[in-house]
């Protein structure tokens, strides 16, 4: 009976495998993408501060960093939910090492 079922088993395991690379793959993908806006947050942090300050809500604040800095709607979303302290914190050679590390691991998940 374990032999019948045996190439059943394997066919959803191996489904199972490439959704779950997938997944990754996809989850690298956009962590990539937030850990670029947040580089270019970087460079002129004072002003992220200064845009989110003066808009009147979230979403208006959403528009401006994606009008003003050239972010992505996830960028600008991933900047917002960040705490300041975090904004502050994390240097940009740390986030061009996280990219370079996102960027091979998908590159093996490519194969």
């Amino acid at each position: 009976m374990e032999l019948y079922f045996a190439p059943i088993i394997k066919e959803a395991e191996n489904e199972k495998s490439i959704r779950i690379v997938k997944v990754t793959k996809e989850s690298v993908s956009k962590r990539i993408n937030n850990l670029k806006g947040f580089g270019k947050a970087q460079y002129d942090i004072d002003s992220i501060i200064r845009t989110i300050r003066q808009s009147s809500s979230p979403e208006n604040a959403k528009i401006a960093l994606q009008d003003r800095f050239k972010l992505t709607a996830r960028q600008a979303n991933f900047i917002l939910e960040t705490h300041l302290t975090d904004l502050f914190m994390i240097d940009k050679e740390w986030v061009e090492e996280e990219i370079k590390k996102l960027k091979a691991l998908k590159a093996l998940l490519d194969e």
